[in-house]
Parts: structure tokens; sequence; C-alpha cells
């Protein structure tokens, strides 16, 4: 083994001596203007766990085709930004961006997934593809669909999840709006409480905040206790897959699949 090596070697027995990441790494692409997604995985994340993040450019604009043009030039610049993290060694990498990984249709969180694992030989994941992964893990096809997005860009987001998700049917959707990636960050936690439930309706099984800008952590467990359903967001279904594919449990409130003939099983099934 070389001097240089050995070094390596020895840094990291040294972080796993002062005990960052024993039980496996977590490595995030995020967006130049995200404020979110960084704060809630530190706050999700399970002792023992390390999250290393790089950035990717995301131009701020207002101007709807502007944002599409930054969405996909996010998504391209990404296995950059990945390069950059694969340098500390994570054992997997997440792109955490639902508009840029819904973009292309139902195959675009493959795109991205496929140009980045090509680039760095590390196990990939999309926000879009955890958000997917765990609606079928709790078995879930009918839900109401809270986003910041515009109404023109919200179908990309249904046509995604249906196309992925056998059977999957949005009861009630609501968009906000809002264009910039900024102002996503910057919407009060209240107002998407307020929102999320005004939306709820009685006939779906959850309800999905989508964007990993949104600050839903921190009302997340109070809308699943005042709803009594489910709240599934971008950034904690992310958490939650990175974490299944670590081999380590999630004890978060809607992130345990029901048990077959459970009565939490009998209610999301009605």
């Amino acid at each position: 083994m070389c001097e240089v090596e050995m070094r390596a070697t020895a840094g990291q027995e040294g972080l796993a001596a002062m005990g960052y990441g024993w039980r496996g790494s977590i490595g995030l692409v995020v967006a130049t203007s995200d404020l979110t997604v960084e704060m809630d995985f530190h706050a999700l994340k399970p002792d023992g766990v390390a999250v290393y993040a790089a950035r990717v450019p995301l131009p701020e604009t207002s101007e709807y085709e502007e944002k599409l043009r930054a969405y996909k030039g996010m998504a391209e610049a990404a296995p950059a930004a990945a390069m950059l993290l694969s340098d500390a060694r994570p054992d997997i990498i997440i792109f955490c961006c639902t508009a840029g990984s819904v973009l292309n249709g139902i195959e675009s969180d493959r795109e991205i997934i496929h140009a980045i694992e090509a680039k760095t030989g590390i196990k990939t994941i999309t926000a879009s593809t955890a958000l997917v992964e765990q609606l079928k893990w709790l078995r879930i096809t009918r839900i109401d669909l809270l986003t910041p997005f515009t109404t023109e860009f919200s179908p990309r987001v249904e046509e995604f999840l249906c196309g992925n998700v056998p059977g999957l049917q949005i009861t009630n959707r609501r968009d906000l709006g809002i264009v910039g990636g900024l102002p996503k960050c910057m919407v009060p936690p209240s107002t998407i409480y307020a929102e999320a439930k005004q939306l709820a309706s009685t006939s779906s099984q959850a309800l999905l905040i989508a964007c990993t800008s949104f600050q839903v952590l921190p009302v997340r467990e109070a809308l699943e206790r005042d709803l009594g359903k489910p709240i599934l967001s971008g950034n904690t279904a992310m958490m939650w897959l990175a974490c299944r594919y670590l081999g380590i449990g999630m004890q978060q409130a809607g992130t345990q699949a029901p048990e077959r003939g459970s009565k939490r099983e009998s209610a999301t099934r009605r």
C-alpha cells in the first residue's frame, strides 16, 4: 500500500473512531438555491450515519420556460457534482430534486441514475425514485398531492408517479404556483400545514407533498396526527430509501409497511 493510500485509510479509520458514518454514509447532490434538504437530512439521520453534500447549479428565475431549462441543466451537471462527492466515498448518492427527476417523463429518474452511476460507480437514487418506492412499500394507491409548482408543471409529477406506481390515483391536487427555488424554500411551514389540511380528502390513503425545497418536516408529525394518514415528502422518502439500502430501519411515522391483515392495512385499503 502506498503512502497516500495509507493516509486515506487512516483518515477513514479516524472518522469511524469519532463516530462519523460507522453505519453508512449518504452523499447529496443539492441545488445551489436549496435551503432545506441538508437541514432535513441532518435532522432525520440515524446515529452513525454521515451526510455529505455537493451543490449543483440551478439558476434563480421566475420565468417558467427558463426554469425548465434550468432543471435540464441541473440534471446534466449532476454527474460532475457527484464525482466531487465520490471522493468522500459515500455508500449511496441521492439527486435531491423532485422536479428535475420527473422532467422528461416516467424514465427521468433512471436517466439521471444511470449517468451518475456510470460516472461514479456508486449506487444512486433520486427524490422521485424514493417517492415511488415508498408508495409501493406502503401499498398506497390513492393520494392527495400538494405541490409548490405551477399548474403547467404538476402534470409531469402526476405522470411520473402514476406511470411508476401501478394503480395509483390522484384523488385531489393543489399547486401553489411557485417557479423560483428560493421562494419554495421560504414558504412557512404553517402555510404548508394549512394548505395540506384544506386539500386532504377522506378518500385518499395518504397525502404526498412534493418538492425537496418545501419545509415539510416541522409540521409533518402534526399533519399525520390531525389527518390520521401518512404524510409523504421527498426528503423523508429519500432518507427512508437510503437507510433501507444501508440496512438501517427508520422509525418514522408513515414509513413502515402495514402488516397484512393489520388494522392499519385495512384502513389504508378502504
